[in-house]
Order: structure tokens, then C-alpha cells, then sequence
């Protein structure tokens, strides 16, 4: 790898380059690894050690230029920092942090968005009879598609969602809504909108790649699926911390009896 290494890092390898953001290089790979699945041609990713690498970056410029949050540009209202907690937010699962990450980035991996990066031959919706562009909200809101999914998709199947008149882009793209409720309510209402847009995107691309038309009855499922194997997880996780806040417990109390036994007179003695 010595003769043709240098051909591939640059020798400042950790130079900033202007317009871009670190997120930007999980972009590129993600991109890259994409192009060469649709192109059919070979890829070799090379997974440096990077604690072994030369750290050059200015840590200082970073923190004097870095946003304390970054910006999220389809909100309409509310604070970033909201939409941000609600990315990470605990009752999700690593799969729906990933999606709700990308949804706030606007960098779904949609027709419009790879079109504009020269991998998509067009940014037109693949619903049949469509025709409108792809786009994040058009795939999750906009598309009849999507409006038809949450029309089944109610308080009758889901009974901590609202009606399909009061459901709005913002409260299920981002998590946010006039009225922020910060319960445990809200903390179900999210999972199931999660779930939903998982359930959506997977169906859209099973249609993009095998051509499956998957019924909204079945996306429906999907996502309770989800939910349930999600709520699962949380319990499960819940009930090893308290295995353990439990076992530290017996610890510490077995190391107070025997520190009661030791005499008062003779540290090292036992009654």
C-alpha cells in the first residue's frame, strides 16, 4: 500500500475544506458506497486507525467557529434544539435515530437529493401516477401515497396519535407542535411516528428496487412491529439496570455489615 497511498490521503489529511461540515464525510462514504452498488463496479474502503494518525487539526479555531446547534431549515417554528432531543431521543432505537437524523438534515436519501448529486437519472417520485418530485416531505407528507398511510394510520390504530386533521409536516417530520408535550405521552407518540416514517421509507424502497407495491394494511404492521420490538428493547435495558442498581446495592450493604462488625478500638479486629 506504500506506492500508491499517498495518491489516495492527502498529506493534511485533516485540513478543512470550505462549505463543509464533519457530518459531510459520513455523507460521502454513504454516497460512494451507493454509487457502487447502482453502478456494479468494485470498491475497496480503507478503515484507517485513527489513533495512530497525526492529529493537526486546531482544536481551539473549532471550538471559536463551531455552532452551538446547527440549524434545521424546514422548521417553521419552534427551537433546533428541540427537533435535535427528539433525534436522539431514548424511547427510539439506534435505526430510528439514524432515519430522524437524516430527515432533520434533509438528507434522505430520496430521489431529489441523489438527483442533485448525479446518481439518480431523475428526481421524479417512483409512485406510479405521481410524478411530482421526491423530495423528504413530499415522500413522508406531500406524496398521495403518504397522505393515504396516515389516514389509516389514525387514533384508531394508534390510539396515542391525534386525528388525521390535527396531524401537521412539522409535528410528524421533526417532533414538534404548538402545543410541546413533554410526557410520557409524547414519548409513545413519537416512537409511533418514527416507526411510520421507517415503515414508509422501507416501503418505498421495496418499490424502487423490487418493485413490490406493499399495501398500507401491511405498512401498518410494519411499523407496529417496530414499536413493539423497540418498546421490548426499552424494558429489557430497563430491567438489566435494575439487576445491577440492584446487585451494587447487596455490594454496598454487604461492605456496611462488615465494616458494623470491625470493633471500635482495633480497625483490623473483628468481634
Amino acid at each position: 500500500m506504500s506506492l500508491f497511498l499517498e495518491e489516495l490521503i492527502h498529506p493534511d489529511q485533516a485540513c478543512a475544506v470550505p462549505g463543509r461540515k464533519i457530518t459531510d464525510s459520513l455523507l460521502l462514504i454513504r454516497d460512494t458506497i451507493c454509487l457502487a452498488r447502482d453502478r456494479n463496479f468494485r470498491l475497496v474502503v480503507l478503515n484507517l486507525d485513527f489513533e495512530k494518525a497525526f492529529d493537526r487539526v486546531s482544536h481551539q479555531y473549532l471550538f471559536q467557529e463551531r455552532e452551538p446547534v446547527s440549524p434545521v431549515h424546514g422548521l417553521a417554528f419552534g427551537e433546533p434544539s428541540t427537533v435535535w432531543c427528539n433525534v436522539n431521543h431514548p424511547t427510539l432505537t439506534n435505526r430510528l435515530r439514524e432515519m430522524s437524523w437524516m430527515v432533520a438534515h434533509e438528507i434522505l436519501p430520496v430521489r431529489s437529493v441523489m438527483h442533485s448529486r448525479g446518481m439518480a437519472a431523475n428526481s421524479t417520485c417512483p409512485r406510479p401516477g405521481c410524478g411530482a418530485p421526491e423530495t423528504m416531505r413530499h415522500l413522508l407528507w406531500e406524496c398521495s401515497a403518504a397522505v393515504d398511510q396516515w389516514a389509516k394510520a389514525g387514533s384508531l390504530k394508534f390510539p396515542c396519535l391525534p386525528a388525521r386533521e390535527v396531524l401537521t409536516a412539522q409535528l410528524i417530520l421533526y417532533g414538534v407542535s404548538q402545543k410541546q408535550d413533554c410526557s410520557r405521552d409524547f414519548s409513545k407518540q413519537w416512537l409511533t411516528l418514527a416507526a411510520i416514517k421507517d415503515a414508509i421509507w422501507t416501503s418505498r424502497n421495496l418499490l424502487v428496487r423490487r418493485h413490490m407495491q406493499i399495501p398500507p394494511v401491511a405498512v401498518i404492521q410494519m411499523a407496529a412491529a417496530t414499536i413493539k420490538s423497540a418498546t421490548r428493547h426499552a424494558q429489557d435495558t430497563a430491567t438489566k439496570k435494575n439487576r445491577l442498581c440492584a446487585h451494587s446495592d447487596e455490594g454496598a450493604g454487604a461492605t456496611r455489615e462488615r465494616s458494623k462488625q470491625r470493633r471500635p478500638d482495633s480497625p483490623g479486629g473483628l468481634l
